[in-house]
């Protein structure tokens, strides 16, 4: 989870920030809860701060 929280809150610093996060995001349903709530912050995060790149495809 703390993996996630540095991808999310630094995203605009991070080039592939949202193929990391995407990365994760393959074993959501077996994620715990904690784990499950941080990828949703950070996709929110990377939405907010790079609005026109990857997260739209993340999330459908």
């Amino acid at each position: 989870a703390s993996m996630i929280w540095i991808i999310g809150e630094y995203a605009e610093r991070i080039d592939n920030a949202d193929e990391l996060l995407e990365s994760f995001l393959e074993s959501f349903p077996e994620e715990p809860a904690l784990v499950q709530l941080q990828l949703l912050t950070a996709t929110v995060k990377l939405f907010l701060k790079k609005p026109t790149e990857g997260p739209q495809q993340m999330i459908q």
